[in-house]
């Protein structure tokens, strides 16, 4: 599965927050840490805060904390936070009508491997990822 570059670096930085509880993390210590541009960075961090997910910290020693607890982050809702996920429900070769009713030549081994991405992204939460053993982010 292909996410957009956006939502990858969303997850990663999530992830990260996941991980390490409770801290207040900058983004410039997020930009060296996860090799994201940093101002691409700054933009996607504003958009967590907006979404609720991240709490913006003032001050000399400010920056981000997570808000919400990672058993309640799915990563559809970040994705939906970030892409505006649909579901995936568009057409894979880009019909504006493709159904059941009239379907395109993929509609049907696509819309498996949708509704199985659609449920690894409504059941996957940023808590599941701690039991990866060698996660990288």
């Amino acid at each position: 599965m292909v996410f957009s570059k956006t939502a990858e670096y969303a997850i990663r930085v999530l992830s990260y927050f996941a991980i390490n509880k409770n801290e207040v993390i900058s983004a410039s210590f997020l930009h060296e840490k996860l090799d994201i541009p940093y101002k691409y960075l700054t933009r996607i961090m504003t958009n967590l805060a907006k979404g609720g997910f991240l709490e913006p910290i003032k001050g000399r020693v400010g920056g981000f904390v997570l808000c919400v607890d990672p058993s309640k982050i799915y990563l559809s809702q970040i994705v939906e936070a970030i892409d505006h996920y649909d579901g995936y429900d568009s057409c894979v070769l880009g019909f504006a009508k493709c159904d059941p009713s009239n379907p395109c030549v993929l509609h049907e081994k696509w819309e498996k491997i949708r509704d199985q991405m659609n449920t690894f992204l409504r059941e996957t939460t940023l808590k599941d990822f701690e039991s990866i053993p060698n996660f990288r982010i």
